[in-house]
């Protein structure tokens, strides 16, 4: 399983996470989440690489 995590403006300047998570198994699987309108100031992903996983959103 790999993650892809994306942040990003939209077309209104709000910023939004998006992430893709791919299974490679037997056939290409990707699940897509959503983080939207998230604070102006965020610029920053920073991947956890111990429990809980994840991924830090840095802003101002």
């Amino acid at each position: 399983m790999t993650t892809v995590v994306v942040l990003y403006h939209d077309s209104e300047s709000a910023r939004n996470v998006k992430k893709y998570v791919i299974h490679l198994v037997n056939d290409l699987d990707i699940g897509i989440h959503d983080l939207n309108n998230l604070d102006s100031g965020s610029y920053l992903l920073i991947p956890m690489s111990m429990q809980p996983f994840g991924v830090l959103i840095i802003g101002e």
